[in-house]
């Protein structure tokens, strides 16, 4: 990856960044596990597609907006916007129609190898709640969406989203979750997708000078963008009638050791809400997941 960064600050608690150029490049290395599950012939073309090397080249923008060093406010927000315009040139390339473009695929190439078009954005909002003896209610919630500028492309495995983990729903491992209501355990490829929603309440309180406790709760799910070759009732697509439905929740508790300078953090996640199932609410405490992590997870 190769960026070149203009920031500016716009006052004490907005900051805006641009970047131009923006240039990412990524090589895939598949172990044996993924190539078999990539020879599946259910598997789609779009999604065998989204594990292929990709150079993409673009300009970046984040709006930063954060007043929790404002000491005269005693509920802080953290805000993050951010947006991708990715492939402007080979936009500009097929509108003269001088682009290259794989004979298999149809997708846009660079010497040979794939070349990611594609308009996404997302927005991180945060809010504590502070209360006396070092209470704090921290809430948060998080979108973002991808979009494929060309017809034939897909957006790079990179740049797609995943759920789950230590700083996303708690009580599934990284890249396990969803997309959408899909499941079957025997799929090896990483749970990817093109839309992500989620959110989170957590309620944390000192124990004692040094260990803090946590008692939280979160909820999302990441989706593919239905294409002109999905069906009407691929699961894995983002739906607005069932979209809903398809949110997993999962409660638990953390404790941490916070040293001021540094903060260590172990939290216990549950299942409780399966995505794939929408009228079951069972908690599942033999998935248990325990996630380790350093700092706050928002």
């Amino acid at each position: 990856n190769l960026s070149l960064i203009y920031e500016w600050n716009e006052g004490k608690y907005k900051k805006h960044e641009i970047s131009i150029p923006n240039v990412s490049i990524s090589f895939i290395r598949k172990d044996s596990k993924i190539l078999t599950t990539l020879s599946d012939p259910n598997i789609s073309p779009q999604q065998k597609f989204k594990f292929e090397d990709a150079i993409s080249t673009g300009v970046t923008y984040s709006f930063i907006y954060n007043n929790q060093n404002n000491k005269k406010v005693k509920h802080p927000t953290f805000l993050t916007a951010k947006g991708w315009l990715i492939g402007p040139t080979a936009l500009l390339a097929n509108a003269l129609n001088i682009e290259a473009r794989d004979a298999e695929t149809n997708a846009i190439t660079l010497a040979g190898i794939r070349y990611a078009t594609f308009l996404k954005a997302q927005g991180d909002l945060r809010k504590y709640l502070n209360f006396s003896y070092g209470q704090q209610i921290a809430l948060r919630s998080f979108i973002g969406f991808g979009i494929p500028l060309d017809k034939d492309g897909v957006i790079p495995f990179d740049q797609l989203y995943f759920s789950g983990g230590a700083n996303s729903v708690r009580g599934w491992r990284q890249r396990t979750l969803g997309p959408g209501s899909y499941f079957d355990p025997d799929d090896n490829l990483d749970r990817l997708g093109e839309i992500k929603l989620e959110f989170s309440t957590e309620y944390r309180f000192p124990i004692t000078n040094i260990l803090k406790g946590a008692v939280f709760a979160d909820a999302g799910n990441v989706w593919t963008e239905a294409n002109e070759n999905s069906s009407d009732n691929d699961e894995r697509n983002f739906s607005m009638e069932r979209f809903y439905k398809e949110i997993a929740v999962s409660p638990g508790i953390g404790f941490r050791l916070d040293f001021d300078f540094f903060l260590f953090r172990l939290d216990f996640g549950v299942p409780l809400k399966q995505p794939y199932n929408d009228n079951i609410w069972k908690l599942e405490p033999e998935n248990t997941q325990v996630n380790f992590g350093v700092g706050y997870p928002f």
